[in-house]
């Protein structure tokens, strides 16, 4: 089952590469009418919270 899911998310990383790469939007993006994503791909999108400082 876990071998499952990660074939999916690979997969829909890799579309989204595919799409992307070539200037054309997503089909899903289309069909539901959302905006083209146009983050950086060579990038992680996501940011770390910060770390706390101790207080000493």
């Amino acid at each position: 089952m876990l071998l499952a899911i990660t074939l999916i998310g690979h997969n829909l990383v890799r579309l989204h590469a595919w799409h992307t790469v070539r200037g054309r939007p997503e089909p899903w993006q289309v069909h539901l009418g959302e905006p083209v994503d146009d983050r950086p791909l060579d990038k992680a999108t996501r940011t770390r919270g910060r770390r706390r400082h101790r207080s000493d």
